[in-house]
């Protein structure tokens, strides 16, 4: 068995509201490390993190499951928590073994009632957040409702990978940092083409990019009196920042996927290891 040093093993829990899509973001994160070789389906009884009999039958988690997986030479540690207000419980039993919680909401509906619960769970404990932004494959996806939603949660939240389309017209995601669009060419999340943001979004992104900015800046004062100042602050400098406020809790990172296709795993693995994408 492969020995791993303290520095390199992150502890996460998958959180949020029931049928948000925590267990198809774990099975995700399996396949795309290798650890599987599909992406497993609650749906079709296929999931790896589900198999407990009672889960299979209400096709939800019931308990906690763990799983454990390597992603650039890290050994991250997956703890799958339920949604449904009855195992909440199991959120707290987690909270104290965690380095860091991604709570997945559906950009659809937004911030949900267990939404509220597994944050306030998280805000006892100090825990650090990323929020990921699921089902982008859904349709009447109203973003700047969900954000706000989002914003009414917690100020802190900042979105930094954020959808390109939905439904139907669902490409990829973009890139708030290095302002590049991810364009997702299969159904696997294997191929991707970056390329520059499309003309119909580059207003959209910007206009995203100026308030991630803002809100990065605020973790560092040096940071912030180049802000103010109107230097130009590099993309390093962002990432340097961002991840050192995550760590401290000072901001929340916001990105978006949709885990059955395996679109946007790669960049929530690289802020679960490194703090930035």
């Amino acid at each position: 068995m492969k020995l791993y040093p303290t520095e390199k093993i992150r502890n996460i829990g998958l959180i949020g509201h029931g049928g948000t899509g925590k267990t198809s973001l774990a099975e995700a994160m399996l396949f795309h490390t290798g650890a599987n070789n599909r992406i497993g389906r609650v749906d079709d009884d296929s999931s790896v993190m589900n198999y407990d009999a009672e889960e299979i039958k209400r096709k939800a988690t019931v308990n906690t499951s763990l799983a454990a997986i390597e992603y650039k030479d890290c050994k991250i540690n997956i703890l799958d928590a339920p949604g449904f207000d009855d195992f909440l419980g199991e959120v707290y039993k987690i909270s104290g073994a965690i380095d860091m919680a991604i709570v997945t909401v559906n950009a659809q509906s937004g911030v949900e009632v267990g939404t509220e619960k597994n944050w306030a769970v998280m805000e006892m404990a100090k825990t650090p957040r990323i929020v990921y932004l699921s089902k982008l494959d859904k349709e009447n996806i109203n973003l700047d409702k969900t954000f706000d939603s989002l914003k009414a949660l917690d100020a802190k939240i900042t979105p930094v990978i954020v959808p390109w389309g939905t439904f139907d017209k669902l490409k990829g995601v973009i890139n708030l940092i290095d302002m590049k669009a991810y364009e997702y060419t299969d159904d696997k999340g294997k191929s991707i083409k970056v390329q520059d943001i499309p003309a119909e979004y580059t207003a959209y992104a910007q206009a995203m990019h100026d308030q991630m900015v803002e809100s990065i800046v605020e973790c560092d004062e040096n940071l912030m009196n180049k802000f103010f100042e109107g230097e130009e602050i590099s993309a390093e400098e962002l990432k340097a920042t961002l991840k050192k406020g995550i760590a401290s809790n000072e901001i929340k990172p916001l990105v978006s996927g949709m885990a059955i296709k395996n679109l946007g795993t790669e960049n929530l693995l690289d802020f679960i290891v490194v703090g930035h994408s």
